[in-house]
């Protein structure tokens, strides 16, 4: 690996060791930089400085800038997303500080900085091991380093400040001891790589960067869990890392920038257009994202990462609101939109196009990089939305069809249908096979929706107390469960230890008139296959689940909305609440007695033998009409779960409690059987008239009369 080799001459010659400036139009002390080895050198500053002069934008956030460091660490915590470490405000606090003072020559705040450094790497205490100190030897040091990540950062900026030097080789020591805990950790802790254990192969090249230790940064870059191996047999399809989408835009590409500036800035290779044998490249993952994007910003995603209720600040649920991936427009306070440094690296339109949707211009990413709009923009040259297209992705188990394509996609007019195969992924995954979601005109309808509590459960980080993590089993989603349980291969081990495997096939994506197709197939159940076919337009989604054996079984097709559900067809209701016995479920909380400690409330239940209608409905109005094909002694469920369960069930407060959505399960009991549902999604109020042949349904309208062929895994559809 060559990169080049700083002399005093160099430095001297660019500018960068001691620079008395002019910064703001205003005189400012001597600027003391130069050798950065991480994120930004003396060239970078020099580049922002023109920026505030020049932009709007960048004045703007200088203006922010220097505001944040007018604040004290303690307020800046308290406005800060907090996370579970102290130490991740602080770094950010401290990084900002650092920043600043590389910008103007104040150093008025550099004293805490020093006070802040020799606090957290115990610098007064040199005799003692500092794995002994604090630094864990665990596995758990991939966490440790990603909230110290920003005092690395503030330390590369700062070390030649006189301020500095009395510890600087205590310093150098113990961030020699951190590198040394990352080769260990490599070597002792790592099975199989997921997002977590790739950030601490990360931060062991960050830290090989600051202390020019060549082995680590070989390895993080070259080694059998690096950067490079990682893109060559870790990525799906192409593009995608191998977790919910969620933890490759938070951790996997942040951890990746974080190798690739360090290695720009230290001159090592560009590791931004490294291209691995097999395809795998940064920008390749970073475009696959859009490619799993809903219009409204939102990524589809599964697993421990899908959707949850984001609150107000009066603990209030968000309507039509989610946590999640967001490319843009995250409602949440725990954004990570990286694209600033993105664009600066590949100056790729879309990705302006995102830098533009902003109201103003300002990208944030709280896990590392802060206000990246300040220290990475550079001027939009061209702005261009992506064209979407509907693809499937059938390694990393999702396909994703619109009714609109092209960059027309994004202005939210179409019916977005999201498809799971159910594919295992390393971590954090759910059993969700042949689960949907389906988003109307920008509303999400059908959902993938995740529970706080079902963290990591059932693990001892929730004190064994959730034992039935619903929405970690099949009954959590929008699928078909097979005798009242989930696969016999379950999805959702953390960490899995077992292979990949995938066991469910996507025909491709065909179009029929308006309407688009597509299949899926395979027997996660032994003796029992299943097929689900999905047809959708503009107005109406067609569902057939086809379930087949040679022995009778209970099929149960599942629903998730929110809001409440209504009957409209006339059916006898009685209450049942069977359902914790049924799907074998234990209370939310094993130490909570309080009322309403159950997944599945006491719901109704009744019989029903011909094609029936019902809808989902909220206060905003009707959200779903469906029209559900008859079959002799067919049972109709409606239950509700909890849409938030916050530490506990004792600990969740009484408003949230209250909050619930509706679950609807369509049950028979056969050898086989096929689940035709209709499902509405325009003009509610003028219900479409349903057809149904053997082979074929027709939906009648005002407007047209639609015929849909039904051929195996194949619908043609004729339009009048």
């Amino acid at each position: 690996m060559e990169r080049r080799e700083f002399s005093k001459l160099g430095l001297l010659a660019s500018g960068a060791l001691i620079l008395p400036l002019g910064c703001m139009g205003n005189s400012t002390p001597p600027i003391i930089g130069g050798n950065e080895k991480l994120f930004l050198n003396e060239q970078d500053f020099e580049r922002i400085r023109e920026n505030i002069k020049q932009f709007g934008w960048a004045k703007k956030r200088f203006e922010v800038l220097k505001n944040t460091v007018s604040r004290s660490e303690d307020d800046f915590f308290k406005s800060h997303w907090k996370g579970s470490w102290r130490q991740w405000s602080t770094g950010q606090y401290l990084k900002y500080i650092a920043i600043h003072y590389r910008l103007t020559g104040d150093d008025t705040k550099l004293i805490q900085i020093k006070e802040h450094l020799i606090s957290e790497f115990k610098l007064n205490q040199m005799e003692v091991p500092y794995n002994k100190l604090g630094l864990p030897t665990s596995k758990e040091i991939w966490s440790w380093g990603m909230s110290r990540m920003n005092y690395f950062w503030t330390w590369d900026m700062v070390k030649n400040h006189p301020i500095m030097s009395s510890f600087k080789d205590a310093l150098m020591i113990r961030f020699e001891e951190i590198t040394q805990q990352y080769l260990r950790y490599e070597d002792k802790f790592i099975g199989r790589l997921g997002n977590t254990q790739f950030w601490g192969i990360s931060a062991m090249g960050v830290m090989g960067f600051l202390t020019s230790n060549e082995e680590a940064i070989d390895r993080s870059i070259n080694g059998k869990f690096g950067l490079k191996t990682a893109l060559d047999n870790k990525i799906r399809d192409g593009k995608f890392w191998p977790e919910p989408s969620n933890y490759s835009i938070h951790y996997v590409l942040c951890a990746m920038s974080l190798l690739a500036e360090a290695s720009r800035v230290s001159e090592y290779e560009d590791l931004y257009h490294y291209v691995s044998p097999s395809g795998g490249s940064i920008k390749g993952m970073i475009d696959g994202l859009f490619e799993l994007c809903y219009p409204q910003g939102l990524l589809a995603s599964n697993g421990d990462a899908a959707h949850l209720a984001i609150l107000n600040s009066n603990g209030e649920v968000l309507k039509n609101q989610y946590s999640g991936g967001y490319l843009f427009d995250d409602p949440a306070d725990r954004v990570v939109n990286k694209f600033e440094i993105f664009y600066k690296a590949y100056k790729d339109p879309k990705y302006a196009w995102v830098i533009n949707k902003q109201k103003e211009r300002f990208s944030l990413d709280v896990t590392v990089w802060g206000d990246n709009t300040l220290i990475y923009g550079i001027p939009l040259e061209n702005i261009e939305a992506p064209s979407f297209q509907s693809s499937v992705f059938p390694e990393h188990g999702h396909a994703m069809i619109s009714t609109v394509e092209g960059k027309n996609y994004w202005n939210g007019k179409n019916n977005v249908l999201h498809v799971r195969n159910g594919n295992t992924t390393q971590y954090h995954g759910n059993d969700d096979p042949f689960h949907f979601d389906l988003i109307v005109n920008g509303k999400m309808i059908y959902l993938d929706w995740d529970l706080g509590w079902n963290y990591l459960a059932p693990k001892p980080s929730r004190n064994n107390r959730n034992k039935t993590p619903i929405s970690h089993y099949s009954i959590g989603h929008n699928t078909v469960l097979v005798d009242k349980k989930g696969p016999d291969k379950r999805r959702y081990q953390l960490p899995q230890r077992i292979e990949e495997f995938s066991d469910i096939n996507f025909s491709d994506i065909k179009d029929t008139g308006r309407m688009k197709t597509i299949s899926l197939e395979g027997s996660i159940y032994e003796g029992v296959n299943q097929r689900r076919t999905f047809g959708i337009t503009p107005d109406y989604l067609i569902d057939i689940f086809e379930c087949s054996s040679d022995e009778i079984h209970t099929y149960d097709y599942i629903l998730h909305n929110e809001g409440a559900f209504e009957l409209y067809t006339k059916i006898d209701l009685e209450d049942y609440d069977g359902f914790d016995k049924d799907y074998k479920l234990e209370p939310i909380d094993s130490e909570s007695t309080e009322e309403g400690n159950s997944w599945l409330r006491k719901g109704k239940k009744g019989l029903v033998h011909n094609s029936w209608q019902g809808g989902f409905f909220d206060e905003e109005g009707k959200r779903v009409k469906l029209d559900v094909g008859g079959e002799k002694g067919t049972e109709v469920f409606v239950t509700n779960t909890p849409m938030v369960v916050d530490n506990g069930w004792n600990d969740t407060p009484e408003n949230l409690k209250k909050l619930t959505k509706p679950m609807l399960i369509i049950r028979r009991e056969c050898k086989s059987t096929k689940f035709i549902v209709v499902h509405q999604l325009t003009n509610l109020d003028k219900p479409f008239k349903v057809i149904r042949g053997e082979n074929n349904i027709e939906i009648m309208t005002e407007d047209y009369s639609d015929t849909i062929e039904l051929k195996g895994n194949r619908l043609l559809l004729t339009s009048k």
